[in-house]
């Protein structure tokens, strides 16, 4: 039988300025856009760590990302602990691309401190299902 690690979906958090007057994260309309944790777990899959680990980071992604269905705050994420692995080497330790080649990336210490909780679920994630949660 395969490990598992699980975590359940945290609510949205709206990302503030450094004042905590603003949102910090704008849509094109330059409207406040909460982050979601799916969103998150999906810019993490979204970094060069997958990336550089050919198909099986690129199959590692799409069963994250399969996993946190609808994206819905509260829903329980099962996810291989191999591919955990790799989504908390993204989240640890983000990248970004700067002219086609992978750079140590970090985060924005704007939005960082405020998105920790999405960060913290995932290091946290058990492996046994939490009761408390409904499944993706």
């Amino acid at each position: 039988m395969e490990k598992m690690r699980y975590f359940v979906l945290l609510p949205e958090i709206m990302v503030l300025t450094l004042d905590q007057k603003s949102p910090y994260i704008l849509d094109e309309n330059k409207c406040g856009v909460p982050m979601t944790h799916a969103r998150f777990v999906r810019e993490r899959v979204a970094d060069p760590t997958f990336g550089e680990l050919g198909m099986a980071g690129v199959l590692a992604g799409v069963r994250i990302i399969n996993a946190l269905g609808t994206g819905t705050p509260g829903t329980l994420v099962a996810i291989l602990d191999e591919d955990w692995q790799i989504l908390v080497r993204a989240t640890e330790n983000p990248k970004i691309v700067v002219n086609g080649m992978v750079a140590p990336g970090g985060y924005d210490m704007i939005a960082g401190p405020q998105i920790l909780p999405f960060m913290n679920a995932i290091l946290d994630a058990t492996r046994e299902p939490p009761t408390t949660s409904r499944p993706a």
